[in-house]
């Protein structure tokens, strides 16, 4: 912080002497060129700390990222969260369309990325306003709704009756 805080003094300081100066000159005449003088200084000032922020030295240790590291455990949390969501809400759409009691297990991998899902389907209720009641229609319908949220293939839904 003190490398910024003496580049602004020092453009304060250099924008501060060309203003005594040009209150100090009598004689008007010489006024312009010496605006042009502190001018090139004022610019020269500004422009100083450049160098030093292109050199290799200070652009490598910009983009250095070796004092970072993934919080795995919050990955897992946060993956978690959304999947518990996920399948929250398809377990209400099943229940708004009339299927009660359907069991949905998601198993995780070490990042909670979904490895496989299992649904139970031993205890369900179908009820009269439901569209299927073929077991084979109903899976379907859970398959669908599974791929859609989860973002998950088929081959990873094992049913239990």
């Amino acid at each position: 912080m003190s490398g910024i805080s003496s580049y602004i003094l020092s453009i304060a300081g250099i924008v501060l002497i060309s203003i005594i100066i040009d209150f100090a000159m009598p004689n008007k005449s010489m006024s312009k060129y010496i605006k042009s003088i502190m001018g090139f200084f004022i610019i020269a000032v500004i422009i100083s700390p450049i160098p030093s922020l292109i050199s290799q030295k200070n652009i490598t240790s910009f983009f250095d990222v070796g004092g970072y590291e993934i919080q795995e455990d919050y990955i897992y949390s946060l993956n978690k969260s959304k999947i518990d969501i996920a399948v929250s809400e398809i377990k209400s759409t099943l229940n708004a369309e009339g299927y009660k009691q359907i069991e949905i297990d998601v198993s995780f991998s070490q990042m909670a990325t979904v490895k496989n899902v299992c649904v139970d389907l031993s205890r369900l209720v179908i009820l009269d306003k439901a569209e299927h009641k073929n077991i084979n229609d109903i899976k379907e319908r859970i398959s669908k709704l599974l791929i859609e949220k989860l973002g998950i293939e088929k081959e990873m839904i094992v049913y239990e009756n």
